[in-house]
């Protein structure tokens, strides 16, 4: 009822605190774990060792603890919590310096696995305000989002390469392709998804 009320207001206030003071019982360390997981979304254990520098079967064990204790659900694709509510409560109590360098760190270890999803790697680039690496990842998305008809979510990555244009390298822009072919896509992504007025 209190989360209806509030609207898109976010989680209220008295909201917060009872679930920060939650999880302030498990201790320091179990908060560090869950900020990175409220940072990645949904991750896996060694992406958490990783982020932090810690041993990965340590982490295994407090992630377990936490889904004993209701505050994580794990599937195939990794840890998550079991409530957007309390993610966006831990991730709003995160110092912004942290936060960004977290997204940095998260981004780091995704990019050197096969599997990465460019879409997330842009996003968390994105995040830790590295607008280099944020435009060659937002590139790869775009493409892959336009291949799967995603033209909406194209628009989006493709719009974020042209805001960072004027501070990108030379050797950047190189590899993003000339910035009269970006327009042109940035363009069509945008007829085709219905935002006409930002297409012209």
């Amino acid at each position: 009822e209190e989360v209806i009320a509030a609207g898109e207001s976010g989680v209220p206030d008295h909201l917060r605190s009872l679930f920060l003071a939650r999880l302030q019982e498990h201790g320091p360390d179990m908060t560090e774990i869950l900020r990175v997981i409220a940072v990645a979304e949904t991750c896996d254990e060694l992406v958490v060792a990783g982020t932090l520098g810690l041993d990965a079967s340590a982490i295994s064990l407090a992630l377990r603890h936490a889904c004993d204790t209701d505050l994580l659900v794990v599937d195939a694709a990794g840890y998550r919590f079991r409530h957007d509510l309390l993610r966006e409560a831990v991730y709003e109590d995160i110092p912004p310096g942290r936060r960004r360098e977290l997204h940095r760190r998260v981004a780091a270890l995704l990019t050197s696995r096969a599997d990465a999803n460019p879409a997330v790697l842009a996003m968390h680039w994105h995040l830790a305000g590295e607008r280099e690496q944020a435009a060659l990842a937002s590139l790869a998305a775009a493409e892959q989002a336009e291949q799967m008809h995603a033209l909406a979510s194209a628009h989006v990555h493709y719009e974020r390469i042209l805001a960072a244009w004027p501070r990108l390298r030379d050797s950047i822009r190189q590899r993003c392709g000339p910035r009269d072919e970006l327009l042109r896509r940035t363009a069509y992504v945008a007829e085709q998804s219905g935002d006409f007025a930002r297409a012209v």
